[in-house]
């Protein structure tokens, strides 16, 4: 949901902070809709499968708008929470409204809400949705209201987890360890700084939704004329600036290749830890983790060329030939022409991958999770692209998103998702019948009903797992 600081402002620019376009309402609505439609006996676990909440956002201070630069410390998390619990108090109440109807609540962690793992904020998590509970013990509540920092498995082989792990760009070391080499602070991701820096930054644009941003040179030089041109704000000098920004704090976060080691040493530690805690198998847990993607500061070559870095400094280099042509014109017209020739020889040797390629891993890793686990669902998030199949049995799905709505400054590219219903997973079985194949899929919430976009049935009970309470995800 990427629930943010709200800031009310006019026009277009930072129009995804508005709050008429959070999905407080929308929740709230789908909340009393599921409560209302389930029956005596019946039991649910609500998950939320990671990047709730916006920890790496711009921030509002007195009104205005203040991009956040802080370093991830706990303290540092803990004002961002309370800040963002205080814009959304009608989400909460739709929360507080699942637990005292005797349900459980399930916080998956993502890329953007790693600070749900620190201690403290877990904790104060919990604190602001006991405000919002009446029917429920204080000292009861954490075995309702649960915080998952990797992934969280029903008893009867669900499987979910937010899936930014297998992205290059959003994975930390380790999920269980997302610090950075002094352990005080939550590793700074490319992907992160990338959201910080540039995409956050570039206010005529959604964030929250790649469609408005993930445009071909001639579109963006369209999106600038548009909306830059005759305003205050510059595309160009965000994206140099904070290109550079992104490509420099990569490079002082790189773990020394000693420190690194222990890094790892202590990530199988805590994995070790997590799979006592949860009664999980080691091995599986390890043959888990051996999918991760390398994290994409240990190949700052590909980060270059991602943040076109490269070109930049062609760039530089043909133009500098230019001006040198004024005076040596030969040397000048070579060096212009060797930055030109050195571009396309970059590009037929080594061709700019792209996001899509990290795309396609993480549909790929549901797969093996399946098999290592032996699964019957894999639900994951992170790529905001809703989806649901069934291979061979197994019902693998991505819930998209419910970020911010807001139509971008050119609507006509990227109408608004409220159009076509809020996406969410729902799966379930009969409470009597524990090897029962589990129903459901694909869904989307609109206009006070659920509508099946993808329905499926899974296999029979054939896995590891014991009972399985019924999931919305």
């Amino acid at each position: 949901m990427h629930l943010a600081e709200a800031h009310d402002g006019d026009g277009a620019w930072m129009r995804y902070l508005h709050r008429e376009f959070f999905p407080d309402d929308d929740f709230r609505n789908f909340v009393d809709r599921l409560l209302h439609g389930l029956g005596p006996g019946d039991e649910l676990d609500l998950v939320f499968g990671g990047d709730l909440f916006e920890f790496e956002g711009p921030r509002v201070v007195d009104r205005e708008i203040q991009f956040d630069d802080r370093p991830r410390t706990e303290d540092n998390a803990l004002e961002t929470l309370d800040r963002i619990v205080a814009d959304h108090p009608t989400f909460f109440r739709a929360i507080g409204a699942v637990v005292d109807a005797g349900h459980r609540v399930v916080f998956v962690v993502g890329n953007h809400d790693a600070q749900l793992g620190f201690p403290r904020v877990e904790q104060r998590l919990r604190q602001h949705v006991a405000r919002f509970v009446t029917k429920v013990p204080v000292e009861r509540l954490a075995a309702r209201v649960r915080v998952r920092p990797w992934f969280f498995q029903t008893a009867d082989g669900v499987h979910v987890e937010h899936g930014h792990q297998y992205d290059t760009w959003c994975a930390f070391r380790d999920p269980l360890r997302p610090l950075g080499p002094q352990g005080r602070e939550i590793h700074p991701t490319v992907g992160s700084e990338a959201f910080r820096h540039l995409i956050s930054r570039m206010g005529f644009f959604n964030a929250y939704d790649e469609r408005t941003f993930m445009l071909s040179g001639p579109r963006y030089l369209a999106h600038w004329a548009r909306h830059y041109l005759f305003s205050k704000h510059s595309l160009a000098a965000t994206w140099a600036v904070g290109a550079l920004r992104v490509f420099g704090t990569m490079l002082a976060a790189r773990p020394p290749r000693e420190l690194a080691a222990v890094i790892r040493r202590e990530a199988a530690a805590a994995r070790a830890r997590f799979a006592e805690r949860h009664t999980l198998e080691w091995a599986r847990l390890e043959r888990h983790a051996a999918l991760f993607a390398q994290p994409a500061d240990d190949q700052p070559h590909r980060v270059v060329r991602e943040l076109r870095l490269d070109r930049l400094a062609l760039g530089a280099l043909a133009v500098a030939g230019l001006l040198v042509s004024a005076v040596k014109p030969k040397l000048g017209l070579a060096v212009s022409a060797s930055a030109v020739l050195l571009g396309m020889v970059h590009e037929l040797v080594g061709p700019t991958v792209g996001f899509d390629a990290e795309y396609v891993r993480v549909d790929q890793v549901a797969r093996k999770i399946a098999a290592i686990y032996r699964a019957r669902a894999v639900i994951f998030g992170h790529t905001h692209i809703p989806g649901c199949e069934i291979e061979d049995g197994v019902l693998f799905a991505n819930t998209g998103a419910w970020a911010p709505d807001a139509p971008s400054a050119d609507v006509d590219e990227a109408p608004p998702p409220r159009k076509t219903g809020r996406p969410i997973v729902w799966l379930r079985r009969p409470a009597d019948d524990r090897g029962a194949p589990i129903e459901g899929g694909l869904y989307r919430f609109g206009e006070g009903e659920l509508e099946a976009q993808v329905e499926a049935t899974t296999r029979e009970r054939t896995s590891m797992f014991g009972e399985l309470r019924p999931t919305v995800v």
